[in-house]
């Protein structure tokens, strides 16, 4: 059972849940589903990337120069998943 549903505003102005978005607290993690058609992969791994060194400086207690360095090797580490799939997408488009 999901916690809670993402609302997104309608048409009409009002809030409706959005049902490819769901968010739950479970067993003292939070679960996060969404489709996937629903969102590029590129995007929900650049979301990830963020949690990761959110969660880092909060476990580990970061200064902010140590949360830059953190941030900048996750950006690099992203590039260089993705530097393959760019570089196809541009030699085929």
């Amino acid at each position: 059972m999901y916690a809670n549903i993402l609302p997104v505003r309608s048409q009409r102005g009002a809030m409706e849940p959005i049902p490819d978005c769901r968010f739950e607290e479970s067993g003292g993690d939070y679960v996060i589903r969404v489709r996937t058609d629903a969102i590029p992969r590129e995007q929900i791994s650049r979301f990830f990337d963020y949690l990761l060194v959110e969660v880092g400086s909060r476990k580990f207690d970061m200064t902010d120069d140590e949360i830059a360095a953190l941030a900048d090797e996750v950006d690099r580490a992203a590039w260089e998943r993705l530097r393959p799939m760019v570089e196809e997408k541009l030699r085929s488009g």
